[in-house]
């Protein structure tokens, strides 16, 4: 199968090289005869500025050829669910993703895809047959487009390329490439247990290569839908945009990308022997079930021995067993521990490495990017008193949402920069919709993915907020940051100003400032702002000083609510919570 493989990627190639000469000639004659396509007219010897290059449905990649479809109402060509590798099923569970195998005719791309086999409720559901994209290309360009890859969120436990941001209006839109990547989720993609990590090179990150794999084949194939290899911009949502801030230290990644844009994504990177236990602890009660230990104890320590048994073992627990053994962690690492720290995909020292891949970097947040999250137990059991509960619940959405915001972009930058990084950085805070907001009244306020929203026309918390998005100043507000990211993505040097557009300045660590973006219902505002909040402890001496709850509240809502999550790592520290690893 390997010399198949072989020799259908050099005929591949080879097909590849010689559309590259046909195309370059015909692009040579276009030039010459003044007319790229039956569009082109010159009028009084004034030359009309045309389209050189005509998407065709039908395109080769280095494995087969894939047919595509036409987005209804749009001038967006779509190819789903293409195969960028094997489908890791038997002996392929957890290794690197791997070639697929050549197709001889012509594969039928033209419907979405099922997701990556993921949890949903007490079944799983998608399939193990998810390392594909979908891609999405303007049917008439100038060719040599700038790509984006966008990596979907959900903890790297749920999602799909059809959740987040599905890409074909941001195609259209801003006359870019957009790839979207499914990836292996949940313990099928990220297990580093002792037992699977016995031959030298190896790690536990498999869904984090299968996103290099993703990267490998954009490189080698998106000149065939009109993009540009060499200007490829990385991106992500949530558990999305923490996949790409760990792109920026992995040497895995390594020239993979030219830029890239984090919406809510801050620095994670989980233990791996800590991580090694959490996971046995989630395997233990399929072992016991299955009669391979008498205690979940017992079974926990088998599992983290190298025995060969244990390697049988998990390979013959079904993937779907497997996506169920582990609940929603509700961006808390320590339910589900992943971007394990290697030193293999990603250093040892994770994001305190001074080896990081320059690029330029747009990092994003909302104002409010603890709402959706500002729940729990203790705002129910009556451990906080029935007239406390509102202050309590402000309390916790407030300061949650600082120290939020303040992972997502700012401590980001901070330590970027003190690491000597040298590529741009502009940091981005969104206040649509937040209370000091001049466009009052969200639920949510400036809520977590306000930025995708913002990308995406098909968000369902956009529809959600309709009167908002669709006012002047929605609108406004939705093509500033559009043009934004098209310059962002245009430039080289990742430059993101442009006429017409405020001036974004690059952060700077000694004049700490940020973009700010709002909007009334008729107008739209950006203006540079100092940053708000630019520590940890800054954040715990407003909450020391707060009055507005009893401290028996405030020590229950810091403890129970705030504690545990991407951003809670200071704060469970400074406030003595107990170590949510046990």
């Amino acid at each position: 199968m390997a010399e198949k493989n072989k020799i259908g990627k050099e005929k591949a190639m080879k097909e590849k090289k010689w559309m590259a000469l046909v195309l370059a000639g015909a692009m040579a004659v276009s030039l010459l005869a003044g007319c790229g396509n039956s569009k082109g007219e010159t009028n009084g010897g004034t030359d009309v500025k045309e389209k050189k290059y005509v998407q065709s449905d039908v395109v080769s990649t280095m494995f087969g050829d894939v047919k595509g479809t036409m987005i209804e109402d749009t001038e967006i060509m779509a190819w789903y669910h293409i195969p960028y590798g094997a489908e890791p099923v038997g002996e392929l569970r957890w290794k690197a993703p791997s070639d697929p195998e050549n197709w001889g005719d012509v594969m039928d791309c033209t419907e979405i895809g099922e997701q990556a086999l993921q949890g949903s409720g007490e079944e799983a559901v998608g399939t193990t047959d998810c390392l594909n994209l979908d891609v999405y290309a303007p049917t008439e360009n100038d060719g040599k487009l700038p790509v984006l890859v966008f990596f979907h969120g959900g903890n790297n436990q749920t999602g799909s390329t059809q959740g987040d941001l599905k890409g074909y209006a941001l195609a259209e839109r801003n006359s870019c490439i957009v790839v979207n990547v499914n990836y292996r989720l949940g313990l099928l993609g990220f297990n580093c247990l002792p037992v699977l990590q016995t031959e030298e090179g190896t790690s536990g990150n498999y869904g984090f290569l299968d996103m290099a794999r993703s990267l490998e084949w954009v490189r080698d194939n998106i000149e065939s839908f009109g993009g540009d290899a060499n200007n490829v911009t990385i991106s992500g949502h949530s558990a999305g945009g923490r996949d790409v801030m760990a792109m920026l230290i992995s040497p895995t990644f390594e020239g993979l990308f030219q830029k890239a844009i984090v919406s809510s994504g801050g620095m994670t990177v989980a233990d791996v022997e800590l991580s090694q236990k959490k996971i046995a602890s989630f395997i233990a009660p399929l072992a016991v079930e299955d009669g391979k230990a008498a205690t979940e104890e017992d079974a926990a320590a088998w599992l983290l021995t190298t025995s060969e048994d244990v390697k049988e073992y998990l390979y013959s627990i079904s993937e779907e067993r497997l996506m169920l053994a582990v609940g929603g962690a509700s961006i808390r690492m320590s339910a589900f521990p992943h971007l394990f720290a290697d030193g293999v995909t990603i250093p040892e020292e994770g994001f305190d490495t001074e080896n990081y891949n320059d690029v330029p970097v747009l990092l994003t947040t909302g104002s409010d990017e603890f709402s959706m999250f500002n729940s729990g137990k203790v705002y129910e059991d009556g451990t906080i008193a029935e007239e406390e509960l509102s202050a309590a619940r402000a309390f916790g959405q407030k300061y949650g949402s600082e120290m939020y915001g303040y992972f997502n972009a700012i401590e980001s930058a901070q330590r970027m920069k003190k690491a000597g990084y040298d590529a741009p950085i502009y940091a981005l805070k969104c206040d649509f919709g937040h209370d000091s907001s001049k466009m009052p009244g969200f639920a949510l306020g400036a809520y977590h993915g306000i930025i995708i929203s913002f990308l995406e026309p098909t968000s369902g918390l956009r529809s959600a907020f309709a009167d908002s998005f669709g006012s002047e100043g929605g609108k406004q507000l939705t093509d500033m940051l559009n043009d934004y990211v098209k310059n962002f993505m245009d430039s080289k040097d990742g430059n993101p100003n442009g006429d017409n557009l405020t001036a974004w300045e690059q952060y700077d660590s000694a004049k700490e400032q940020y973009m700010v973006l709002d909007a009334t219902k008729d107008s739209a505002t950006a203006q540079m702002e100092d940053v708000l909040i630019s520590s940890y402890q800054q954040v715990f001496e407003e909450m020391d000083a707060d009055t507005t709850i009893s401290e028996s509240a405030k020590k229950a809502v810091i403890a129970h609510v705030m504690n545990g999550r991407w951003f809670s790592t200071e704060l469970d520290a400074h406030y003595g919570n107990a170590d949510l690893w046990n």
